[in-house]
């Protein structure tokens, strides 16, 4: 998640797109989830 916050922001400020990259919050929330499922195989 903090790697999201990271793109958010720079993005947001690079690219003027605030509207847009919110969108990095429910993927990294995925991504974490789907790394936790695949750590926690063993």
């Amino acid at each position: 998640m903090l790697f999201a916050t990271i793109i958010f922001l720079v993005l947001g400020i690079l690219l003027d797109a605030w509207a847009v990259c919110w969108l990095v919050f429910p993927v990294g929330g995925m991504l974490c989830g789907v790394v936790a499922m695949i750590l926690k195989k063993d």
